[in-house]
């Protein structure tokens, strides 16, 4: 995490060989340093099994017609607030064959 420590104000008088001096005011730069720090990130996952209900009914066997994967990083451990986000990804591209991993971010509030 950066910690930045603004510059100083220094006063320099330079004497002269006549005798007289003159007087500057110099600002020095300010630095940035870096010190370590730890946050604690938590992973919520869902994931949906789309079963035949036909096939499970008559054939006592479990044909699944869609699987839907979902995770999400935060710092917030608690899966009850993290369900609707997994819930609202999960529904744009029910049901669909998209092929590949499709990140989407959601946000908490809308107008952000």
């Amino acid at each position: 995490m950066p910690e930045y420590s603004p510059g100083e104000t220094e006063t320099i008088r330079t004497y002269k060989s006549n005798g007289k001096t003159s007087t500057s005011i110099v600002s020095l730069p300010g630095s940035t340093s870096y010190v370590p720090y730890r946050i604690a990130v938590y992973t919520s996952s869902l994931i949906f099994n789309i079963l035949d209900a036909n096939s499970v009914r008559n054939q006592n066997e479990k044909k699944i017609l869609w699987i839907g994967e979902n995770s999400s990083t935060s710092q917030n451990s608690d899966l009850r607030e993290m369900i609707n986000y997994l819930l609202l990804a999960s529904f744009e591209h029910f049901g669909q064959n998209t092929g590949k991993c499709i990140k989407a971010n959601v946000r908490e509030r809308a107008d952000l």
